[in-house]
């Protein structure tokens, strides 16, 4: 199913594999994420459409971005700012066994 999304990369999706990839992404490009559990839904999934600990495959295209970095909009700085303190939390993004571009 293709469907557009306004996605805030700033804030947490309730896939991190989405969290992980969007913000790494160039306009234009696609990937293909499969997803184990802990990237995807987790162990609780999303029901009745997603099962608990279920493994998802998501294909993303960037379509465009919005720079927020100019933003004089004080929610938009706050969240900026808590995104990059989560950035540097990440660890493990080395590893990119849920991320694959896609020809």
């Amino acid at each position: 199913m293709q469907q557009l999304l306004d996605v805030a990369v700033h804030r947490r999706t309730q896939a991190l594999s989405w969290d992980l990839a969007l913000p790494r992404m160039r306009v234009g490009e696609m990937v293909r994420l499969d997803c184990s559990p802990t990237y995807a839904y987790g162990d609780a999934g999303a029901p009745p459409l997603i099962p608990p600990g279920s493994s998802m495959t998501f294909e993303l295209e960037l379509l465009s971005v919005r720079d927020l970095m100019n933003s004089h909009n004080p929610e938009e700085v706050r969240d900026i700012f808590m995104w990059r303190e989560r950035e540097r939390s990440i660890d493990g993004w080395t590893d990119r066994r849920c991320f694959r571009s896609v020809a």
